[in-house]
């Protein structure tokens, strides 16, 4: 029986990394943006908000967990989230 993924809590902005484009950065709208993700190493990717748009590797309760405790959530994620979105 397949596992059914939870739903996304909240709404994530989505920073990818240049030099390593499957290295992502998602940080809930309701927090700040760490400084780390303003320099030169990260560009705006897109928002999260609903299932339709999450890559696979994108694990909501991790990602709650990750943001809860550190204010961010970083993943790899090797499908196209663009794609996805434009697919819907």
């Amino acid at each position: 029986m397949a596992r059914q993924r939870r739903m996304i809590v909240g709404t994530y902005n989505v920073f990818r990394h240049r030099d390593k484009p499957a290295l992502y950065c998602a940080v809930r709208q309701d927090r700040p943006v760490p400084g780390f993700l303003e320099g030169e190493r990260w560009d705006y990717s897109h928002t999260l908000q609903d299932m339709a748009a999450v890559p696979v590797e994108f694990r909501p309760e991790a990602a709650e967990e990750a943001t809860r405790h550190l204010g961010f959530y970083v993943f790899h994620a090797f499908s196209q989230p663009e794609a996805r979105l434009n697919a819907a």
